[in-house]
């Protein structure tokens, strides 16, 4: 098995083809690693000179796609050359692209890494699931014995499973649950001009984005600076996702109104037979009536009708997405440093020390509780 680096734009977007066979006949198909997203992803956030795609081929024949960038960071005050993936937080579940993810391979990528290993300092792999292929690999202590190996937990995203009726996926939730659902419907539907409006394909992608600004606008999140629209490249990501998810139609906009003014909304892409929630926001103003837990809701109802097996509750872990049943998908991240001792040392920080220091600080801690409590009582 051979590995070839990509490192041009017109390269990349060749690949386009033989990416998406790759990924659609992988064990678990993912539209975080379609060709689409990451090339929209690339454009948006990274710079040309960033890519380092691994292009993998046994006699000839491409078997695998590792969609890598490579930039130069300062971690823990050393500047280091660093591979990640193509990837940050909108993307949302990372990984490598081939139907052949099995011990050879990883071991063939391991090898290569070492042969290339004047090219980089530093592997930060986020966003993986914590069941997926290079994870049971590299658990298994596969790898350990070449570079210094760790992995992290990362970011838990809730998975609905709406079921054959809402009823039925009402029924799975606790009665209070249940009780909240219902009672934040009844509470918001008796104010003027409520309806949820549903956007899809592309003569429906440009006014849910008017509405998606207009709501931004007046988030918490927009105060905050973190809005979908509060800087320019986040923003031109989204509307050209958007774009492109219409075309492929991945994408399903949902809109609630209040006084007839767009009040909360939820983009999701639909890949797969799976629902993917991408973003969720509503207006301020609105905050008391919890517009955007009850858009949610309603999503789920929608899901119901249509057939979807789960529904993922992306971005941030927020209490109220874990309140609407189902189950979790862990992530985790991976690091990985090559020989050397000053990167020897920094692996043992990120592996060892902080822990035991951690550990440390919360003896100490409870002595000192102990102390003090043990000096009230006399």
């Amino acid at each position: 098995m051979d590995f070839e680096i990509i490192t041009k734009a017109e390269d990349f977007w060749s690949l386009k083809e033989d990416w998406n066979q790759l990924n659609r006949y992988s064990e678990y198909p993912n539209l975080f690693l379609t060709h689409e997203w990451v090339w929209t992803w690339w454009q948006a956030f990274a710079r040309p000179e960033d890519l380092w795609i691994l292009a993998a081929r046994d006699d000839g024949c491409l078997t695998g796609i590792i969609p890598f960038m490579k930039k130069r960071i300062r971690r823990h005050g050393l500047p280091l050359e660093t591979i990640q993936f193509l990837a940050n937080a909108h993307s949302n579940e990372t990984g490598f692209i081939s139907p052949e993810m099995n011990a050879r391979f990883f071991n063939h990528l391991i090898d290569f890494l070492s042969k290339n290993r004047s090219a980089w300092d530093i592997m930060n792999l986020s966003l993986l699931s914590d069941k997926g292929p290079l994870t049971q690999f590299l658990a298994s202590s596969g790898g350990r014995n070449t570079f210094y190996w760790g992995i992290k937990p990362g970011v838990v995203s809730p998975v609905l499973h709406p079921g054959a009726t809402f009823e039925t996926y009402l029924q799975s939730l606790s009665k209070k649950s249940r009780y909240n659902v219902r009672k934040k419907r009844r509470a918001i539907e008796k104010l003027p001009g409520f309806k949820i409006r549903h956007f899809c394909g592309t003569a429906g992608a440009g006014d849910f984005l008017k509405a998606v600004h207009k709501i931004e606008k007046k988030s918490w999140k927009y105060s905050a600076g973190n809005s979908l629209i509060s800087r320019p490249n986040v923003w031109t990501f989204y509307k050209s996702i958007v774009a492109v998810a219409a075309q492929k139609k991945w994408f399903q906009g949902f809109v609630l109104y209040l006084n007839d003014k767009p009040a909360a909304f939820e983009l999701a892409f639909a890949f797969e037979e799976e629902l993917f929630s991408q973003k969720i926001s509503y207006a301020a103003e609105w905050a008391k009536y919890s517009p955007g837990f009850v858009l949610k809701t309603d999503v789920v109802r929608w899901a119901c009708e249509n057939g979807f097996k789960t529904n993922h509750l992306l971005g941030n872990e927020e209490p109220w997405k874990f309140h609407l049943g189902g189950s979790v998908n862990p992530h985790v991240y991976v690091l990985a440093y090559k020989p050397g001792i000053h990167r020897k040392l920094l692996a043992k920080w990120e592996f060892e020390w902080i822990h035991q220091l951690g550990r440390l600080k919360r003896i100490i801690k409870k002595r000192i509780t102990s102390r003090q409590k043990a000096g009230g009582q006399r």
